[in-house]
């Protein structure tokens, strides 16, 4: 139906209809935006607000952070100066225990030259000894070196061939003095105990005024030496003749200052000696030395005196086993530490603890190519320097 074909009063109603739904569209529209922008602004000041909260939020956790990070740092720089604290008082206490090791030593070997055994041994020994070598005819000297020779052979060079890996110098340590190589076929080639166990004979049987008074002393000294731990005991006359030894080595009754060991720490201890006063002692630092496969060997010295007559001196070569036992002490270390002594060519002087195979003193000694300690704290040590720090090992 069109509009034009209704009634008037139809057409009123619809234009008043019109006039009345008009506005009113026009107030939902435009309530409807003005709602719309309100929880627009709404929407946009509450992410306004959350935001502000987690900048707060985020602000409070920054600092606290920072704050825990600052007292991490402190804890760490406080637990760092305490180990440090423990290092260096665990240093302390090497250089303490290895000061007084060396000290007990000293105040042995002193107090063992003022003995009766020491002494009289040392006196009536070295005049029996020249006694034997005033009758020892050259040939009968080597009549018993070709004797002895089998003993360099076939007993000591295996021994240092299964040590070192290559066979001793035999040509030159056989190169000894008459009175030498009678006595060591006496006391070594002619001794029935094994490689190794000749200080268990207490004399030869051969009848000498020598053997007799080895019969008399050896027994005293080889307790003392089993007592204490030494590696060895010597008597050593002013012109450097081994006149005596406890475990009867191949520098037996040879001349320190002319035979075949003249350039080793054992000659330097007697010739030190020779020089001391009595009361004093020599110490000679560690060595390879060729009599004890090549180990390293560590020498003090002091002289014997009865009375205002000096005699000799008592020389005792120092065990390698006291000075790493020292020095391995573990107390303040934990499972990764360790405390070794280092000499200034860079070689071990006690065992490492962390690496005892490549690092031992004998290895470092015997492969010096693989067995020296470099590190930076060795190499800042060994120029004089006295400081703790954290480096790379």
């Amino acid at each position: 139906m069109k509009f034009g074909n209704l009634s008037l009063g139809k057409k009123l109603i619809s234009a008043f209809l019109l006039v009345g739904i008009i506005p009113f569209s026009i107030l939902g529209i435009t309530a409807l935006n003005n709602a719309s922008t309100a929880l627009e602004d709404q929407s946009f000041n509450q992410l306004e607000a959350v935001r502000e909260i987690k900048k707060a939020q985020m602000e409070d956790y920054l600092a606290k952070t920072q704050h825990d990070m600052e007292v991490l740092r402190e804890t760490v720089a406080t637990l760092r100066q305490d180990a440090m604290s423990k290092l260096e008082a665990v240093r302390d206490n090497k250089a303490n225990g290895l000061q007084a090791y060396l000290n007990v030593v000293k105040s042995q070997i002193l107090t063992f030259a003022k003995s009766q055994a020491v002494v009289h041994g040392m006196e009536k020994m070295d005049i029996a000894f020249h006694d034997i070598e005033k009758g020892v005819t050259e040939s009968a000297a080597n009549a018993d070196m070709r004797r002895m020779a089998t003993y360099y052979e076939d007993e000591f060079n295996p021994q240092f061939v299964e040590q070192n890996k290559h066979s001793a110098d035999l040509a030159t340590m056989m190169d000894i003095q008459p009175i030498a190589k009678v006595l060591q076929t006496r006391y070594i080639r002619d001794n029935p105990n094994p490689l190794g166990s000749k200080e268990v004979m207490d004399a030869a049987s051969d009848g000498s005024h020598y053997s007799e008074l080895h019969a008399e002393y050896h027994p005293v000294v080889r307790q003392f030496l089993a007592e204490f731990g030494y590696y060895d005991i010597f008597f050593v006359n002013d012109d450097g003749d081994v006149v005596y030894s406890v475990f009867k080595e191949l520098d037996y009754a040879t001349n320190l200052f002319k035979g075949p060991y003249a350039d080793t720490g054992f000659a330097e201890a007697a010739r030190l000696g020779n020089d001391l006063a009595d009361g004093e002692v020599a110490i000679t630092d560690m060595a390879l030395y060729s009599p004890s496969y090549n180990a390293p060997a560590s020498f003090i010295s002091t002289p014997i005196y009865n009375g205002d007559k000096r005699l000799g001196n008592l020389v005792f070569q120092i065990p390698l086993d006291k000075i790493t036992g020292v020095m391995s002490e573990r107390a303040g270390l934990g499972e990764s530490g360790e405390t070794y002594l280092v000499g200034e060519d860079h070689l071990m002087r006690s065992d490492s603890y962390l690496d005892p195979v490549g690092h031992s003193v004998v290895e470092s000694f015997r492969h010096p190519e693989t067995g020296r300690a470099t590190t930076d704290a060795v190499v800042d040590a060994l120029a004089g320097n006295t400081k703790s720090t954290v480096i790379i090992d």
